[in-house]
């Protein structure tokens, strides 16, 4: 939780601007604005009078840029414009039997059955890892 830095590079700090809690009579309100990657220049919008707000990325790849600014206002007036632009790596992983691996990482089956066919063919069988994203294909010459 925010307790004293200053919200944007050079601007108030959250005590400045009403308190650790925002919600104690100042009325802050934050506007903070995001987007995914450099190419996309729409920016998502949410609102919160909290210290912290939770987004939700539905999608991502790993390594790719969040760019963040945030808006401070107190009782309807702008008390801090946009400022610098944050910007996050984001770091996906997959957990697999506690270990993580990025989640571009191919891993080999480790829990499989095993059928012989014959003397120079057998048949394996196994279920993704938890927490592989579906769709994945392995292939194994």
């Amino acid at each position: 939780m925010l307790t004293d830095p200053p919200l944007v590079a050079g601007g108030p700090t959250l005590k400045e601007l009403g308190g650790e809690n925002p919600n104690d009579g100042h009325n802050v309100d934050f506007t903070v604005r995001y987007r995914l990657g450099r190419e996309n220049s729409t920016w998502e919008y949410a609102r919160t009078s909290q210290a912290q707000l939770l987004i939700n990325l539905p999608e991502f790849k790993h390594g790719e840029e969040l760019f963040v600014q945030v808006k401070a206002e107190q009782n309807g007036e702008i008390a801090d414009d946009w400022g610098q632009e944050l910007i996050v790596t984001l770091n996906k992983k997959v957990s697999i039997g506690g270990v993580l691996i990025d989640d571009d990482e191919l891993v080999p089956p480790l829990d499989f059955t095993t059928h012989i066919l014959g003397p120079s063919s057998v048949k394996l069988e196994w279920r993704p890892h938890e927490g592989v994203p579906p769709g994945r294909v392995e292939l194994i010459k």
